[in-house]
């Protein structure tokens, strides 16, 4: 076998590899005031972004929810609580893969077109790295006067689990990390307090996301999906799962097949 061929199938071992890799927060944590009924504001997506995450709190006493949330005119797919009922406030968290990086417009609406009472908070966290977004391993909870919140998602050790929790302010938005680290904290608007934490796992099976005794809190927590657990991308789904198949195939044939070397 020829040493350019080793060193060609190598370096294509290597692109599939970092293809996979474990993901990582890239660029600044975006905080975006939205109490307005709708409207846009500018901000800046880092150039090797893969996955925008944006978390939201909301409250206006009438039940409403998130309408629409764009990036450069990309719709994120959202999941959410609805605020309002019980005097709970809403909750929720979206997913863009492959956003527009640069300077773009992110645009949002809340569904009645009304100023927020308290919050219209959108917190946005930039990663690359991901190999697929698990929307169903997703966790929102809302609390009343000075519940508790307990939850979790599901996990494999390398994936990589972000979580958010808002309370009025006076009070701080903290949540139980699990050995992570705290990404934001505190971000004050409009009489509320945000926290955005990556979540510790290293185990199989879930990881926890709690908070305890806050006035009127919310909580929401995500999944992020490495090669250790393929999801759709890793396949056929999206660029980065058509580049590690092709490298795959092409380390193959650089080994076994072609001319002889």
């Amino acid at each position: 076998m020829s040493v350019i061929r080793i060193v060609v199938a190598l370096c294509s071992w290597l692109v599939s590899t970092l293809a996979c890799a474990a993901p990582v927060v890239v660029g600044n944590i975006v905080e975006v005031g939205a109490l307005a009924g709708s409207g846009s504001a500018s901000v800046v997506v880092p150039s090797d972004a893969t996955v925008a995450i944006a978390f939201f709190h909301h409250y206006r006493s009438s039940p409403d929810i998130l309408e629409s949330l764009t990036l450069d005119g990309a719709s994120f797919n959202v999941n959410q609580l609805e605020q309002g009922a019980n005097s709970l406030s809403g909750v929720g968290v979206g997913v863009l893969e492959f956003p527009t990086t640069g300077t773009v417009d992110l645009s949002w609406s809340w569904s009645d077109g009304v100023d927020r009472s308290y919050g219209g908070m959108i917190a946005i966290v930039f990663l690359k790295g991901v190999v697929s977004v698990n929307s169903g391993d997703i966790v929102l909870l809302q609390g009343a006067s000075y519940d508790d919140l307990s939850g979790s998602v599901l996990n494999e050790p390398e994936d990589f689990v972000l979580g958010f929790a808002t309370t009025e302010s006076g009070d701080d938005a903290m949540m139980d990390t699990n050995g992570g680290e705290v990404l934001l904290s505190p971000w004050t608007y409009n009489y509320e307090s945000a926290t955005v934490v990556h979540v510790g796992s290293g185990l199989s099976g879930s990881s926890p996301l709690g908070m305890s005794g806050e006035y009127y809190s919310v909580l929401a927590g995500i999944t992020m999906l490495t090669d250790g657990v393929p999801g759709p991308a890793a396949t056929t789904g999206g660029p980065w799962g058509w580049l590690m198949l092709g490298s795959l195939l092409a380390s193959f044939w650089l080994l076994f097949g072609g001319v002889r070397g």
